[in-house]
């Protein structure tokens, strides 16, 4: 069944209205991430029969961080990166190997992310908060995001 933006619209705000007034919880399945963030208060991934992530939009979203820092030595970089949990990958520009580069997280906290930088030469440029698309993407291994 497909809906209209105006009918999406109003469709969502019935759930969320019907589920306050009864203090009651609806299951969704949806692949509307956009959707789903808008109004759920609880989100779990469901693939091939598992669950590789659940928790709040926010949790889910603070969990699955996205560094940009910027190294001399790549190679000790990635290093870094394999030994800590908590971190998920490294993506590398293959046609610039020193320079900017995108550490995704498993896990962040300020504390890993500390650690990555006291045991690598790396700056920090910038951290980010990926979209639930994105979380959903990487969990799956099939991640959008490029260095």
């Amino acid at each position: 069944m497909g809906l209209d933006l105006f009918a999406r619209r109003d469709l969502l705000e019935v759930i969320v209205d019907v589920v306050s007034e009864l203090e009651s919880a609806v299951l969704i399945a949806s692949h509307q991430l956009d959707d789903v963030e808008r109004i759920a208060d609880q989100i779990t991934f469901l693939h091939e029969g598992r669950v590789p992530a659940r928790g709040t939009p926010d949790e889910l979203r603070d969990r699955h961080r996205l560094a940009r820092v910027e190294t001399d030595d790549p190679a000790g970089l990635g290093l870094v990166c394999e030994q800590l949990l908590g971190i998920r990958r490294l993506v590398r520009d293959d046609e610039d190997p020193i320079g900017e580069h995108v550490v995704q997280f498993d896990d962040y906290s300020l504390e890993l992310q500390g650690e990555l930088l006291a045991k690598s030469d790396a700056r920090l440029i910038d951290v980010s908060r990926p979209t639930l698309a994105d979380v959903y993407l990487e969990v799956l291994g099939n991640s959008p995001v490029s260095a």
